[in-house]
This record gives structure tokens, sequence and C-alpha cells, in this order.
């Protein structure tokens, strides 16, 4: 599935959970999309993976399993426009799931650290997301 069908469908889905969108603006290099939407602003992402070596990494902070990051830059840049969500996409074999979680959870769940790039990231379990199918507005 190219970037532009899986958008057409992401925008599908977030139109059935009644969210109505009203402007986007890309980050990122366009990696990431800033929603101006009611009744929330959000983060929308989408990765080809989650964060696999998450559970490995971060053992000593009791966390297992897969897990999803974000650049802080690209945190402050989306709380500065007004979101208070993060929606991510993923999309495997053109099956499109699409989750959610608040950036309230991730500053409390989330776990700050420095990539091998040198950027400042913050990681989170993916078990801190909700399926976007089960969350209506």
């Amino acid at each position: 599935m190219n970037k532009e069908e899986l958008y057409k469908e992401a925008f599908t889905q977030i139109a059935k959970a009644n969210i109505t969108m009203l402007d986007k603006r890309s980050i990122n290099d366009g990696k990431y999309l800033i929603i101006i939407a009611r009744p929330f602003n959000f983060l929308l992402t989408y990765k080809k993976e989650w964060f696999l070596k998450f559970g490995d990494k971060f053992r000593n902070e009791g966390m297992t399993g897969l897990g999803d990051s974000l650049n802080k830059e690209d945190i402050m840049k989306a709380l500065d426009k007004g979101c208070t969500h993060v929606i991510r996409i993923y999309e495997k074999d053109y099956n499109v799931k699409m989750y959610i979680i608040s950036f309230m959870k991730i500053l409390e769940k989330g776990i700050n650290w420095t990539n091998k790039e040198g950027k400042e990231v913050m990681s989170f379990s993916i078990h801190e997301y909700t399926l976007l199918d089960n969350v209506r507005f």
C-alpha cells in the first residue's frame, strides 16, 4: 500500500471515530502530521515497525515486549499546537489498524533516553495504546 492509499484509509478510520479533521501540517520532514480537529488535535504517526528491542533495552525498568518512540522535539511541536493525543497508523499486508494514546499517558509512562543519532526520545510500551476502533468521541 503506498503512502497516499495508507493516509486515505487512515482518514476514513479517523472519521468513523467521530473525529473531524480541519487542517493538517507535516513535521519531521513529512514523517508525521499535526492534525487540527474536533474534538481534539492530534499527532498522526506512521512507522513500518514497532520498536522491536524495547523490552530488551528497558528490561531494568520492568518493560517487556514491543514499544514505540517519539522524538521529544516532535512531542513539543505537537503540544505547542494543542495536540492532546497521538494516533498511530500500523499497516501490515494491506491491513490498516489505528491506535490512540494521550500525551498525558506518554508523559506518565514513557522512558526518556538519547538514541544513537543523539536525539532525545521518549519510548513507551505498545500496550499503552488503545485500538481506535474501540473508541468513539
